[in-house]
């Protein structure tokens, strides 16, 4: 009887702590809920609110049963909309356009998934974050009919995934502040042509675009921009802002080219220190500058030298260097950089340095022979040869040749010793081995049969 009631005590304890313990409410129990209609449509929401009783984590209840239009409440029962949770409007197949209000902050993963429906998006520039949790939880994921996105300009970072499997999408745009996209941001995007990059990007993730068919795209941006690096190194077409839209109105989007660099004075052959010489930079059609490009040439394998001053008329510009007296050998360019250069439309050159042509200029040339003439000549040599001389004399040397020399052959010298050493040597080191290894045999053998008498 005693030990019952003990164990009743026990029990009764154990109940009375449990009752002080704070029991953990689940969000669902937190939801409340409301309906709004639009375009005929009755949207079902679920949300919560904040320590500011403002709406967070707002989601549609019945995505499949929308059709049309929608328009997401910005205040429910006076409180103000901030945030739309994750898979908010999931799978709404039926939805071919949506309104978001300018309260949204922030749009959870998935919160556009699946709405096949849907062809353009305008998002609010109140959004500044677009959530995900992997490449395939991105915003708009699988949003096959969207075909044309405006960005708010607040938002940050394109996420992973945000637009992967939009085949539909063809042109988007992205925010002033925007700085990182991320990885697959527009991954399975086959349709896409065309987007612009502003100069706050300074991350893009080398698979932003995997599996998207980049021989289609465009990305403008600015010159010297990560856009235009990125565009470069992955084989992406890059194309200035400023030129956006040009083409479908039939304006002239193309860059002037290099088409040519030419010596067009003196003539070719070889110069020594002072001599000017005119090179021509032409390009593929009528240009204005007002700073003109940097042309790096150098002689030979020598030093870069920098000509800055040139005179533009019509598609050339006229550069004059003079040879210095380190210049040695012939003519080549290196570079071609800088200036403002661009056509009446102004669409900014393309800057490319092809190799010299025209007239082949040798600066401050030292022939073999030691002179700057050509000239052939024979001579009579002791050391028994006959050779070139550059200097163009014929004549007799007792010390060796003229020009170039054949050495006297060596290959009858008895003093000079042969690349094969003698077999002497080596046939008294292979006799000296085997003597030893027969000794031991020998010793070996007499130790054995003394051991084994003894036994």
């Amino acid at each position: 009887m005693k030990s019952q009631k003990k164990i009743i005590s026990i029990l009764l304890l154990i109940a009375m702590l449990l009752g002080m313990l704070e029991v953990p409410v689940q969000a669902a129990d937190k939801l409340t809920t409301t309906t709004t209609t639009s375009g005929g449509t009755t949207a079902k929401w679920s949300y919560e609110l904040n320590e500011d009783e403002k709406v967070i984590n707002l989601v549609c209840t019945n995505p499949t049963e929308l059709i049309g239009k929608v328009e997401i409440p910005g205040t429910i029962d006076g409180k103000t909309v901030l945030t739309l949770g994750s898979y908010c409007l999931r799978g709404a197949k039926g939805m071919t356009e949506v309104t978001i209000p300018n309260t949204i902050t922030t749009i959870g993963a998935e919160a556009f998934s699946s709405c096949t429906g849907l062809k353009n998006i305008n998002l609010p520039d109140s959004v500044i974050t677009l959530k995900c949790t992997g490449w395939n939880t991105g915003v708009f994921y699988g949003c096959t009919g969207l075909k044309n996105v405006k960005l708010s300009k607040n938002i940050t970072e394109i996420s992973d995934g945000t637009f992967c499997r939009c085949s539909g999408l063809q042109h988007i745009e992205l925010g002033d502040n925007t700085t990182t996209i991320g990885y697959e941001a527009f991954s399975h995007c086959d349709s896409l042509k065309s987007i612009i990059i502003k100069d706050n990007v300074s991350s893009i993730h080398k698979n932003a675009f995997n599996s998207t068919n980049t021989k289609n795209i465009t990305i403008y941006g600015n010159k010297g921009s990560v856009a235009e690096q990125y565009a470069n190194e992955n084989k992406i077409k890059f194309d200035l802002i400023s030129n956006y839209g040009k083409q479908d109105a039939g304006s002239d989007i193309s860059a002037p080219t290099v088409t040519e660099i030419k010596v067009t004075s003196p003539k070719a052959g070889t110069y020594t220190t002072g001599q000017k010489v005119t090179i021509q930079v032409v390009f593929s059609e009528k240009i204005t500058a007002t700073t003109m490009p940097t042309l790096k040439v150098k002689f030979g394998t020598g030093a870069e030298k920098s000509v800055t001053t040139g005179t533009l008329s019509g598609n050339t510009i006229t550069y004059t260097y003079t040879i210095a007296s380190g210049d040695k050998g012939q003519l080549l360019t290196s570079s071609l950089t800088g200036g403002d250069v661009k056509d009446a439309a102004g669409n900014a050159a393309k800057l490319t340095c092809p190799i010299i042509s025209g007239n082949a200029i040798v600066a401050n040339a030292v022939t073999a022979g030691g002179n700057n003439n050509s000239g052939t000549g024979s001579g009579t040599n002791n050391g028994a040869s006959t050779g070139t001389n550059n200097g163009g004399t014929t004549g007799t040397n007792n010390g060796g040749n003229s020009g170039t020399t054949n050495k006297p052959s060596t290959s009858n010298d008895p003093t000079t010793a042969k690349t094969e050493l003698p077999k002497t040597g080596e046939s008294i080191a292979i006799f000296g081995v085997v003597a030893v290894l027969l000794a031991g045999g020998v010793f070996y053998f007499v130790k054995v049969r003394k051991y084994s008498d003894i036994k």
